[in-house]
This record gives C-alpha cells, sequence and structure tokens, in this order.
C-alpha cells in the first residue's frame, strides 16, 4: 500500500510469497518495462534463457496486484432506473415513459380553498393567482417534456430497428439534427430531454445518446455507425492468430474489403478506445 512505484509494490508482494521468488524478482527489477510491452525474446536474449521460462515467470507476475489499494474505499454502486422501456409485442415495438417514480402534479385545494374565501381581497387574489399560473405552467412544462421524449425515442425507434432486432453491431449513424428536423425542434432541445436518461431495449440498457453517432460509408449508398465499427475491430482482435496479430493497417484492409473507407489512424484510435493493446503487445510467444 505505501510502495513508491508499481516496481516496488511488486517486490514487496513477491518477497511476502512462499518458495522461491528470485526470478521473477529479476524479472520485475530489470525488465519491467519490456514485460509490460510484452518484449519477451529480447528478455531471453539478455537473460539467456528461452521464451517459455519467460512466460512462466510472467504467469506468477500476473497474480500480483499492481493497484493494491483498489480494493478499499470507493462510492456506493449507483443504480440506473431506465425513463423510457421499449418492448416488442406483436411484430411491433412499443414505447413506455416511466412514471413510476416521478410525483403527481396537481394543484392544491387549500390554495383553491384560499382563493374562494377571500375572492374580494386583491392582494390574496394576486398572489394566489400568481402561484396558480406558476404551477399550471410547471405541470405542462411536465407534460410537454414527456411528451418531447416520446417523440425523440419513436425517431431511435424507427430509424434504429436494427439495433433492436439484432444488436449493436446493426446501428446506424444518427445525428440529432436530423432527429431534431424531423420532430420539428432545436437540436438543443433534443439534446437537453436526453441527458442523463436511460432506455431499456429487447437488446439492454443504454444512455439514449448511445444512438446518436457518425459513420462510414460502406460503398453501396449504405453506411455503418462508429460503433458498429468498433464492435467489429473488437471482433476481429479477438478472434486473430495470436501468434501473429492483425496490425492497424490489417484491420483497416479488411474494412476496406468490407467497403468501409477508414482511416488507419481512425482505426488506431478505435482500437486504444476500447482497451485493445498494439500487434506488439497482444503476440503471443
Amino acid at each position: 500500500m505505501g510502495a513508491r512505484t508499481v516496481k516496488e509494490c511488486l517486490l514487496l508482494q513477491l518477497r511476502r510469497t512462499e518458495g522461491v521468488t528470485e526470478f521473477e524478482e529479476q524479472l520485475i527489477e530489470k525488465h519491467l518495462d519490456d514485460l509490460g510491452h510484452n518484449r519477451l525474446p529480447k528478455i531471453a536474449k539478455d537473460m539467456g534463457i528461452s521464451v517459455e521460462r519467460v512466460k512462466e515467470g510472467l504467469a506468477n507476475i500476473c497474480h500480483l496486484n499492481p493497484k493494491p489499494g483498489r480494493g478499499f474505499g470507493g462510492g456506493r454502486p449507483q443504480y440506473v432506473v431506465p425513463d423510457v422501456h421499449v418492448e416488442e409485442m406483436d411484430g411491433q415495438y412499443a414505447i413506455r415513459i416511466n412514471e413510476h417514480f416521478l410525483p403527481t402534479l396537481r394543484i392544491s385545494n387549500d390554495s383553491l380553498a384560499l382563493l374562494k374565501k377571500d375572492a374580494k381581497d386583491p392582494g390574496v387574489r394576486d398572489y394566489i393567482m400568481n402561484k396558480l399560473g406558476s404551477a399550471v405552467w410547471l405541470i405542462e412544462s411536465v407534460i410537454q417534456r414527456r411528451h418531447t421524449l416520446y417523440r425523440i425515442t419513436q425517431q431511435i425507434v424507427d430509424i434504429q430497428k436494427d439495433f433492436l432486432e439484432h444488436g449493436p453491431s446493426h446501428l446506424k449513424p444518427l445525428m440529432m439534427q436530423e432527429v431534431a428536423e424531423r420532430i420539428g425542434m432545436h437540436v438543443s432541445t433534443v439534446s437537453r430531454a436526453l441527458a442523463g436518461k436511460y432506455i431499456q431495449t429487447p437488446q439492454g440498457l443504454f444512455p439514449m445518446k448511445y444512438f446518436f453517432t457518425g459513420g462510414f460509408s460502406t460503398g453501396n449508398g449504405e453506411s455503418e455507425s462508429n460503433r458498429a465499427i468498433m464492435l467489429k475491430i473488437r471482433e476481429m482482435a479477438k478472434n486473430e492468430d495470436k501468434a501473429k496479430p492483425l496490425s492497424d493497417q490489417e484491420i483497416v484492409e479488411r474494412l476496406q474489403a468490407e467497403g468501409v473507407d477508414i482511416a488507419r489512424r481512425t482505426v488506431a484510435k478505435y482500437r486504444e478506445k476500447l482497451n485493445i493493446p498494439s500487434s506488439r503487445q497482444r503476440k503471443a510467444y
């Protein structure tokens, strides 16, 4: 817990481990950076041993915890309650706004009774009418907000039907401006209505802004979303030959073979977002 560096943290744990750990300590002391970059052949050459022996030592080191403080503290888990439910019924998608946790808004009977009792008093009348006007405005605003959320959700359902049926790999590119134009609202109104909102779909629970993403042309008059491309990159890395992992350029070529026009630097950016190491670091010896 009180270690000053990752190296010191790992060494302290090794020295408290039963058995002989001199070899693993030597790996950490002299070759920690090479281990982090998967340069196992270099380590083997420098130490005059086989790659298999290095892999054995690395396997033992991988059981250590480089961040032991992570197991302490932290806040309570945040539970998400969907604001909208989309359910399939008889081949159609039904939209339901979740109002379970919302209080019912109504005009107080006490205020109405006070207005009737002192209707001739201009001060009381003006005060009550002003408050009633504010209450009506608030109720109408909440109703309008729900209606706006429903209309936006309807557009998402119409446009992203393939996603609802087949999953994230079929997500289509969609911009908020497009939805705003369809429902006749300003794009900032759409953005505010979706802020912090979640939607429960047949494919799982998602932030509503998840469905808004750019995309790439596939060359056949259609397009694929950025997230769908990222899923393809993840699948390629998952199913690749670990002895010869795909380079970013090879991923580009595979995507281009599917008609996706994408640059190598974009593939590298998406790979990093997915926390996928470089081909050098993914290589298995």
